[in-house]
């Protein structure tokens, strides 16, 4: 090969070369450009939808949904939502604190309520029955609002709390009262029976049977319903003493 043809060769090689580097160079630009894009474009919408999704504005202040994937935008000043407990659940844990503020007062007040633990069980609605009988009240068993009002503030609530026509026993007494007579009656005493009078008062008998038990027990005689008498049969239940002339 002569010189001349050497010099040809050796030109057409660095072009050659100098093509592919321009080539690579470029396609190495676009792939770039494609990665910035995405990754700037890609993330935005994601962090829209996620906020959205939470009730948050994004960061740019726009939420961006090509696919409608959050379904219509909310109108110009919509408030957002707010997500408030079902209804039902909320007035269980009213109920339930209610309950507890009662048998707090009732326990401190010598009435011995239980635990407050929020669940009107026998003994509570016993002990309300006692403050209810002590206080001149009818005798209602109900674990309300107005009678945790009447328990905190006394003499003080107001005469719409203090005040209640009732002529009878509610069925919720009624139903304390049979089982205290049930109790009574499977140790051996002779309650009455009907659930109490319709005067707001025991039957006597079953006052009278109150009363033997609770001397028998060693327990302040009061011939009503009350904590003290309801803990008292409950734990008697499982015993195998069952009899009242066992007992003596």
């Amino acid at each position: 090969m002569t010189a001349g043809e050497l010099k040809i060769a050796s030109l057409a090689f660095a072009v050659m070369t100098a093509t592919v580097a321009v080539n690579l160079l470029a396609m190495q630009d676009k792939r770039q450009g494609v990665m910035i894009e995405t990754s700037a474009i890609a993330p935005k919408t994601f962090e829209a939808k996620v906020a959205a999704a939470l009730g948050a504005a994004p960061s740019n202040g726009a939420v961006s949904d090509p696919a409608g994937d959050l379904g219509p935008p909310l109108a110009d000043g919509a408030a957002a939502l707010k997500i408030n407990p079902p209804k039902a659940l909320a007035a269980t844990t009213n109920a339930a604190e209610v309950i507890r503020g009662i048998q707090r007062e009732l326990n401190t007040r010598g009435y011995e309520a239980g635990p407050p633990d929020g669940v009107a069980g026998l003994v509570t609605r016993a002990a309300i029955m006692a403050y209810e009988h002590d206080y001149g009240l009818p005798l209602t068993a109900t674990p309300t609002q107005d009678l945790l009002s009447l328990i905190v503030l006394g003499s003080s609530a107001p005469q719409a709390v203090r005040t209640n026509n009732s002529k009878g026993l509610n069925a919720e007494a009624q139903s304390v009262i049979r089982s205290v007579e049930q109790q009574l009656a499977a140790l051996g005493y002779t309650p009455g029976k009907g659930g109490g009078q319709l005067n707001n008062k025991l039957n006597e008998h079953t006052a009278r049977a109150i009363r033997e038990f609770e001397a028998d027990q060693k327990l302040a005689e009061s011939g009503r319903i009350s904590g003290p008498l309801v803990s008292r049969l409950l734990r008697l239940q499982g015993s195998p003493v069952k009899a009242k002339t066992a007992q003596k």
